[in-house]
């Protein structure tokens, strides 16, 4: 028998159904990948809050923004998150920091030779975003010292929160020296966030400063989306053709509490869970 040729016209409509099973379940398994990979972040971020509970529970306050005792401007002093590490089973590395020194002095780099312990740091999602692949182009190493942070501390609402002190009006759970008590938190621990993630202009783990604390400031221009202060740490693969948009960030509130909330979360929602004693009215599911 002779078997028929295939037409134009046959073969067209082969290669349009090849063209939408792949934009149907392509986008489909990377959204499960990308899923497992929000799942990952939370269970880090909630690494971090068991930490930050813990040593409040032993120093009887939260952590301060940055390391005391280092006579520096905060951006050259270690960060909140060095303070975590005896409560993240990394005490012998903490005990080899020179709490004195800058960030990126050379003991402090030499506390991490060898050790990884800052990865718990970095949502490992945000890496495979667009501005985490720029960000880490722009490392000359990839090494324990300069790893990128994506979980920053919530200094307040205002370009200065960081830096007033724990009776100012505003401030919210980070200062660069204040620390609070959870008495001192009058919105109610779990209407008041810790951390927050950030995927634009993000820093070193180490380093003290806007790397690790930073405040809402509702007046410098939109508080999350492309460029913002916060979010752009998950992104989700929405079709074959639309190309990939942001899908939100994780909260982590005084509590311990961690939830994912979308970028179009309102600005006035976001500043009231930045402050510990604004007395807001907050939406039951914000």
């Amino acid at each position: 028998a002779v078997r028929r040729a295939f037409t134009l016209l046959e073969l067209l409509v082969v290669i349009v159904l090849l063209v939408v099973v792949v934009s149907v379940f392509l986008p489909a398994s990377e959204n499960v990948r990308r899923a497992g990979g929000r799942i990952r972040c939370k269970q880090g971020l909630q690494q971090i809050a068991q930490a930050c509970l813990q040593y409040r529970d032993l120093h009887g306050h939260f952590p301060p923004g940055t390391v005391p005792g280092a006579n520096r401007p905060p951006d050259e002093r270690l960060s909140y998150l060095v303070l975590l590490l005896p409560h993240l089973e990394s005490e012998a590395v903490f005990q080899t920091f020179d709490r004195s020194a800058a960030w990126d002095a050379e003991p402090n780099r030499k506390a991490l030779d060898g050790k990884t312990p800052w990865y718990r740091f970095e949502c490992n999602e945000w890496s495979g975003t667009t501005q985490g692949y720029e960000a880490r182009r722009r490392l000359p190493l990839n090494v324990g010292y300069t790893v990128y942070t994506t979980y920053v501390g919530v200094a307040g609402v205002g370009a200065d929160a960081a830096a007033r002190p724990a009776d100012a009006p505003g401030i919210g759970m980070l200062g660069y020296d204040r620390t609070l008590t959870a008495e001192q938190i009058k919105d109610g621990l779990s209407n008041t966030a810790l951390i927050l993630e950030a995927g634009y202009e993000v820093g070193p783990w180490l380093r003290g400063g806007r790397s690790t604390v930073r405040p809402l400031d509702p007046d410098a221009g939109p508080l999350t989306g492309p460029g913002a202060a916060f979010s752009g740490t998950h992104i989700r693969d929405r079709s074959f053709f639309r190309g990939r948009t942001s899908d939100g960030f994780h909260v982590l509130t005084a509590d311990g509490s961690v939830r994912n909330v979308q970028d179009d979360i309102r600005p006035e929602v976001l500043t009231a869970l930045a402050t510990v004693a604004g007395g807001e009215e907050l939406p039951a599911a914000w």
